[in-house]
């Protein structure tokens, strides 16, 4: 087309095609900025559609986004119509159309794959009329929509007037630019609704900073919540786990009635019981219709996330909706981080309430809360776990009046001292290792996992003195638990008969779970430390092993490479001709030898194998067989040692005459020349042994642990005397291995003062049934 109409319409000239472009181009950088100043795009985006309609003369212009709804479906998002032209942007057969429908399938093919349609509805088949076509229209443009790479939709037209290709290509680059901007929005709309999610986080933190009000953090915490996640109904409960109750401290968007029956709730057989009990939280998407027994008020959809401070649940925070909806992975995970935050707050609201509760313990209170915050400095802080605990039992004291103190770390069945304070002798204590089995209290907090509270331990027959401990009398032990495994436990003594209540007892608890946090944190230090030497070992054999492959290929290529360029050459006589293909021949075997040993350890690791009865005479002897041209070029002599019967192994032939054969080539590489390699079998007990002895350098100490690991050499420098790639004793480790064998290595045999070398002595044992 070489005219469209004005984009203003109400002044009834026209514009050249450049023009409407020109003004198309200005309506979307106005689009652009609008998003870049407010973060939204309607009415522009509306003024493109009517730009882009009047433009090409048709009857509607629109948007069709594809969405998820139950199943990929495309739905009519935005839309201009011309004077007299009714919308369709609620019509059912513009909205949630499937996409694999019947008359949909071929369209949507040609827009995924970036084609524009130009269609004309009475040549198309009677079900792509009906699959979209929601009134009488001649013609259909669909100008292909992608956002950030994907398929996002399609700028619909109805009608429009015939159109050139300079035209269809000005549209799809300006649905490019639609495109970018639609995905830019989205990644906004996605920022900002993670950006809100952070600004309830920090606002229920605020809560527990600014206030210590237990009401008001419930109802600030909840409108938080109701706000972030569009919930209509909430409620905020407190658990009173004596009396089995939980009574209501805030609610949002409850009737009367309902207020009134949410106030109290017993926790038996009730979803907030569930809740609180198990401490895990419960997520309905969409409430079946005998749904009385789980559902706290008549709603489609519900969450209710613990309180929790540690192991301790306080409460429940409950949020409903009307509409059924589901909870993403990352919801659910926010709701449980704010469920803790708010167990935190309404903790420490709690005890700040026990604080009021009696004017004299003010003092003392606030030396508690001093100390709470002490105590998670020195959680975050520490990294070395007995000085970690031993600050944390100095911070005990100003939380509760106690005289001694213990931690005890489990290491199997017995109990060792971590950390102690307030003992005359702290070195010995530390030396201590208790038993558990001899310990009635230990023993039964291992079996229950539950604290155990002696009002007077003098009187108590179960009491067992570990040290200088008749002063004890009042005494508490808590277990200290990491994900349900009992980790150790928790000693607290006293001079004073009932020195710990239910209160004290709780403090001990809260700090208790500290103790269990810096384990934790210390342990899990500890084995990234560790897997972080392992990467670095690993790292270190993976250069080695590069090294020595680019050492072993150079040399051996290089000579072949110089001799096929000689006898390609034709220059050479015969006797030299011979020279250069045996010796090409030889480096050549090298090579193929080199390849064998990477992919005899890559058959290994697929752990195939063959079970079949094996002579073991005839396991020696083929492997002394596959050795024996290669000990004669290096000047060894290869004894063997072999009884005239043995009893026969079960295994795979292959794997074992590989081994034998890589610990007899192990030999003869290590092994000056005119020196002897002894192999020697014998039947001991229920078991077969295979020695191979040498008379090379030998194996120092330190290294006979790790001379089996993969790509490992004791001399892995550039420069090193002998060759290799690291991997023939790995394969005899893992062979050895797989037949439920073992393999090890004794150096020296020889003395050091004689006239051999030290040597070494390779043995492996296999079961003979």
């Amino acid at each position: 087309m070489t005219k469209a109409t004005n984009c203003t319409q109400d002044t009834g000239q026209t514009e050249s095609s450049l023009e409407w472009r020109a003004r198309l181009l200005e309506h979307l950088a106005a689009l652009t900025e609008q998003f870049l100043r407010l973060g939204w795009l309607s009415p522009t985006l509306e003024n493109i559609l009517a730009c882009l309609g009047r433009a090409l003369a048709a009857d509607r212009a629109y948007l069709a986004q594809r969405h998820q709804a139950d199943g990929p479906v495309i739905s009519q998002r935005y839309e201009w119509t011309a004077t007299g032209i009714p919308s369709l942007t609620q019509h059912p057969l513009r909205q949630k159309q499937p996409e694999q429908a019947k008359g949909l399938r071929r369209w949507v093919k040609h827009l995924q794959a970036n084609q524009p349609l130009y269609l004309q509805t009475a040549h198309l088949p009677p079900e792509e009329r009906q699959a979209w076509a929601a009134d009488q229209h001649q013609t259909l443009l669909l100008i292909p929509l992608f956002a950030g790479g994907q398929w996002w939709g399609f700028l619909g037209f109805d009608n429009p007037s015939p159109l050139d290709t300079a035209t269809i290509e000005f549209l799809l680059l300006a649905a490019s630019l639609i495109g970018s901007i639609l995905h830019n929005a989205q990644r906004h709309r996605e920022a900002r609704a993670r950006t809100q999610q952070l600004a309830v986080l920090h606002r229920i933190s605020h809560i527990i900073g600014s206030t210590l009000n237990m009401d008001e953090i419930a109802q600030r915490a909840l409108e938080n919540v109701c706000n972030l996640f569009h919930a209509p109904i909430g409620a905020v409960h407190t658990a009173d786990l004596q009396d089995n109750l939980a009574d209501q401290q805030a609610s949002l968007g409850l009737s009367a009635d309902q207020a009134a029956r949410l106030a109290c709730l017993p926790l038996p057989n009730t979803p907030l019981g569930q809740v609180v009990l198990t401490a895990r939280p419960l997520f309905i998407k969409e409430a079946p219709q005998d749904a009385d027994h789980i559902m706290l008020v008549p709603a489609a959809s519900q969450a209710i996330v613990p309180l929790a401070v540690g192991e301790h649940v306080l409460g429940t925070l409950f949020i409903a909706f009307h509409q059924p909806r589901s909870f993403t992975v990352d919801e659910q995970t926010l709701l449980l981080a704010i469920g803790r935050q708010v167990g935190i707050a309404m903790a420490n609201a709690r005890l700040f309430d026990q604080i009021r509760t009696a004017e004299h313990m003010a003092r003392r209170r606030a030396e508690q809360l001093t100390a709470l915050h002490e105590i998670a400095r020195i959680v975050n802080a520490g990294s070395d776990l007995h000085h970690t605990l031993t600050l944390l039992l100095e911070q005990l004291t100003r939380l509760v009046s106690y005289d001694s103190a213990v931690v005890f770390l489990r290491r199997g069945p017995t109990l060792s001292v971590a950390a102690s304070r307030g003992f005359p002798d702290p070195l010995a204590l530390q030396q201590l290792c208790v038993p558990i089995a001899e310990d009635p209290l230990f023993q039964q907090i291992v079996a229950t996992q539950q604290p155990i509270v002696l009002h007077d331990a003098q009187q108590e027959p179960r009491f067992r003195k570990l040290t200088d401990t008749d002063h004890v009398r009042g005494w508490i032990g808590i277990p200290l638990l990491v994900d349900d495994e009992l980790v150790g436990i928790l000693a607290v003594e006293s001079r004073q008969p009932g020195a710990f209540d239910q209160e004290s007892a709780q403090v001990i608890q809260a700090l208790a779970d500290q103790v269990t946090v810096v384990i934790h944190k210390i342990r899990l230090l500890e084995e990234l430390q560790q897997a972080n030497q392992e990467l670095r070992r690993l790292d270190e054999l993976k250069d080695q092993f590069i090294q020595n492959v680019a050492h072993e290929l150079r040399t051996p290529l290089t000579l072949v490479r110089g001799y096929v360029e000689l006898l390609a050459q034709g220059k050479l006589d015969q006797d030299t001709q011979n020279h250069a293909i045996h010796t090409a021949f030889n480096h050549t075997q090298t090579l193929v030898q080199l390849v064998e040993g990477i992919t005899t350890l890559q058959d290994l690791n697929l752990n195939e194998r063959v079970e079949e009865a094996i002579d073991p005479l005839e396991l020696a002897q083929t492997a002394v067989q596959s050795v024996r041209q290669k000990a004669l070029r290096a000047g060894i002599s290869i004894r063997a040692q072999l009884p005239q019967k043995l009893p026969t192994i079960r295994g795979d032939f292959v794997w074992l005459a590989q081994a034998l054969y890589q610990l007899l080539d192990n030999a003869i590489k290590f092994s000056p020349g005119g020196s002897q390699v002894l192999l020697k079998l014998s039947a001991v007990s229920d078991t077969l042994r295979i020695q191979v002895e040498d008379e090379g350098i030998g194996i120092p100490q330190q290294e006979q642990q790790r001379i089996f690991d993969l790509f490992y050499q004791v001399d892995g420098t550039t420069t090193r005397r002998f060759g290799g790639t690291g991997l023939g004793l790995a394969i005899v480790q893992r062979v050895v291995q797989q037949h439920g064998g073992q393999v090890w290595v004794e150096s020296p045999i020889h003395q050091s003062n004689g006239p051999s070398n030290p040597g070494s002595r390779f043995i492996i044992r296999l079961p003979l049934k």
